[in-house]
């Protein structure tokens, strides 16, 4: 038994606590899909699950409730490139599952039953519910108890067997187990990312935007538009304004900084904000924005995108709109709206610092790197 159409709105929580999956039968005939392989399918489906769970992105495309999932030269980032603190071994099975070649030496996982081995070896399991009974195909005087992830019809009873050929035939030893499996992996990816994100206290990732403009979705795919310059941009002209160019210059390991303010993280309460602004040259279509910032949480930060690059240096100029904010950005992180906007310029607006590495009492904000994407 296959699902082939597993995505986010296949996963229900229950009224106990419990995990579901939804659409098993259903959503793949309706929609017309098949697949040669139906365990690799499952498999990707959970791993796009999986990855979803850690970064909050969605790594095939739209979602209506997810961003994209970013990417580097046309290469899907791994979770632990768009979300700081992602344990490496959680990080290693996502690459396995999603990647053909994953890398470090690791296979690729290709079967539910893998996933579930690879996850088990990262994640502490779940504890076990107790047996509960099945009172659909058991025979007998009583109900069968059945065992946590073992089919019922293993146990003593089960539903009539039918002549003719096995519907998983050539599939190999375990092949009816494929759903049990698949509903294993959901519960560890749901439960346990859930329990290690909390147990961590890992930062949630940049909220979702609120659509704050009118444009409508593109159906141009999005590609990578090199900025034509960059400035800073705050009172008395912003900050480090001959270090900008550094911030897009496609390598991490140059940038640029805010000043280094002391006291508080307001700017010394001296401003109420400054930032970096970044001119495409011409009007494009924005669907996302990606900055890596410095590996410090507590960085309070606004992208917004709008015509004109002038203003006062108080605020975000007139007409501006935003894209997305994040109130604990470090490391990479995408800003995306539902849809995309119209505009020129982007701007990297700071409202709270995060502290100065090696500096106590110190605080700055970092821009390694920024990756517009859109059309133009």
């Amino acid at each position: 038994m296959a699902h082939l159409c597993l995505n986010p709105n296949s996963l229900r929580w229950t009224a106990g606590g419990g995990v579901k999956i939804a659409g098993l039968g259903i959503d793949a005939a309706l929609s017309g899909v098949t697949a040669d392989d139906p365990e690799l399918a499952d498999t990707r489906g959970l791993g796009k699950l999986l990855y979803a769970a850690l970064t909050a992105h969605w790594p095939g495309g739209d979602w209506p409730s997810l961003p994209p999932a970013p990417e580097i030269d046309g290469h899907l980032c791994s979770p632990r490139q768009v979300r700081a603190g992602v344990p490496t071994g959680i990080d290693d099975v996502a690459c396995g599952v999603l990647f053909e070649h994953p890398g470090g030496g690791n296979p690729p996982v290709t079967t539910p039953a893998m996933l579930a081995t690879a996850l088990n070896r990262v994640i502490p399991a779940p504890a076990a519910p107790p047996p509960v009974p099945y009172r659909g195909y058991a025979t007998g005087t009583g109900p069968a108890t059945v065992a946590p992830g073992q089919p019922y019809w293993q146990q003593g009873g089960g539903p009539p067997r039918r002549a003719g050929r096995d519907p998983m035939g050539g599939r190999g030893p375990g092949g009816p187990r494929v759903l049990a499996a698949v509903a294993g992996v959901l519960v560890l990816v749901v439960i346990g990312v859930a329990a290690w994100a909390f147990s961590h206290n890992g930062s949630p990732p940049p909220p979702k935007a609120k659509q704050t403009h009118s444009a409508s979705p593109s159906n141009t795919p999005a590609i990578v538009l090199k900025p034509n310059s960059s400035a800073a941009y705050g009172p008395n002209g912003g900050d480090n304004a001959s270090q900008t160019g550094l911030a897009i210059d496609s390598s991490p390991t140059t940038g640029w900084n805010t000043d280094s303010y002391r006291t508080s993280p307001h700017f010394g309460n001296l401003y109420d904000g400054t930032g970096l602004m970044l001119d495409m040259g011409k009007s494009v279509s924005v669907s996302s924005v990606t900055v890596t910032f410095g590996n410090v949480p507590g960085t309070h930060v606004r992208v917004e995108v709008g015509p004109t690059g002038t203003g006062d240096g108080q605020a975000p100029p007139s007409g501006f709109t935003l894209l997305n904010k994040s109130s604990n950005a470090f490391g990479q992180v995408t800003f995306t709206g539902h849809s995309t906007v119209s505009a020129r310029f982007i701007l990297i607006w700071f409202t709270k610092l995060a502290p100065q590495s090696g500096q106590t009492g110190h605080y700055q904000a970092d821009v390694f790197n920024v990756v517009v994407r859109g059309s133009s």
